[in-house]
């Protein structure tokens, strides 16, 4: 509403997902969020399944019917900050416990351009977090990495440890 989000995860040290981070022309971007293949899927939970491959702890919206879709199931979503002057946003809070792995378990912690993977132990065992897959990635050897197919054509990171316990990735660039 008015502002380019950009820059708010390195001010917040938290990860975001938005449909459009720098206020691009409408005839651009799709200006709603989740993207449309995860809106139509009510078989799978769409929204939902959106939020919990993602593991997303919030959401803010300044949309009316967003606002009357989260307050309708205060179950899944409860309302939790509300901001703004002119452009009210409500922040919903997402109830359920969170979690970064979509198979395996440890610790993941992120910061620009680099996303560090703890195991509980070393291990051989593959395990994928929730994190888009990017070609430009890079990982520390002798792991190695590899996209994962998810629903609606999203990829994400599936990381083949090779015995190490601590993993980090970055880009090629860095």
């Amino acid at each position: 509403g008015g502002g380019h989000v950009a820059y708010l995860p390195v001010l917040t040290d938290r990860e975001m997902l938005a449909c459009d981070y720098y206020a691009f022309s409408p005839q651009l971007v799709e200006y709603e969020y989740p993207p449309k293949a995860w809106r139509k899927d009510k078989d799978k939970g769409g929204i939902e399944a959106f939020l919990e491959l993602y593991n997303v702890s919030h959401v803010v919206t300044y949309h009316k019917h967003w606002i009357r879709y989260f307050n309708d199931h205060p179950e899944i979503y409860q309302p939790v900050f509300e901001f703004g002057g002119k452009t009210m946003k409500q922040v919903y809070r997402v109830q359920r416990e969170s979690n970064l792995f979509l198979t395996g378990a440890g610790v993941v912690s992120a910061s620009v351009n680099e996303i560090r993977v703890e195991l509980p132990e070393p291990s051989s065992e593959s395990v994928v977090i929730k994190y888009n897959w990017v070609d430009d990635l890079r990982i520390q050897a002798p792991a190695t990495m590899e996209p994962y197919k998810a629903d609606h054509g999203v990829e994400l990171i599936q990381i083949n440890p090779q015995g190490l316990q601590n993993i980090r990735i970055f880009h090629k660039g860095l």
